[in-house]
């Protein structure tokens, strides 16, 4: 009821931490076990979700894969350039320095403007830049040789 109740003031939930990570763990363990969503759904319904996780955690650790992947470990490299392009699908790129999203995952990110798709192609793959923001096909396309 007390969700009900927050829900009818539009208040937000608080979940902790470690209870987002067992939902994302369990979910993703039962769609691992059951791939199909509508045989998921129907032995969801005919047992129950709690009963459905004991089951599962009878050859599955789910506490151990919790605790796994609840672990935050140092980011691998701390200072980064990211090459971008100025056009309106860059603004999450952009804007997360100003916005502290970068300093906030302990990274020093240098957001670099570059002039089009072919120089953020050739800095990419020079390794000038840690990452790019690129085109959906340009990946591909690179892993290709082409």
């Amino acid at each position: 009821h007390e969700h009900a109740l927050r829900a009818l003031r539009c208040e937000p939930v608080v979940e902790s931490a470690e209870k987002r990570y067992e939902n994302v763990v369990a979910s993703a363990v039962l769609r691992a076990v059951f791939p199909q969503a509508a045989t998921r759904r129907a032995f969801l319904k005919s047992v129950g979700a709690a009963t459905a996780l004991a089951a599962v955690s009878q050859f599955f650790p789910l506490k151990t894969a919790t605790e796994a992947f609840a672990e935050a470990g140092a980011p691998e490299k701390k200072d980064l350039k990211v090459g971008f392009i100025p056009i309106t699908c860059a603004t999450p790129i952009i804007m997360a320095a100003p916005l502290g999203f970068y300093a906030k995952a302990g990274l020093n990110v240098e957001v670099v403007k570059t002039a089009g798709w072919a120089v953020i192609r050739d800095k990419t793959i020079n390794k000038e830049y840690d990452a790019s923001h690129m085109l959906a096909p340009m990946p591909i396309a690179i892993s290709l040789g082409l």
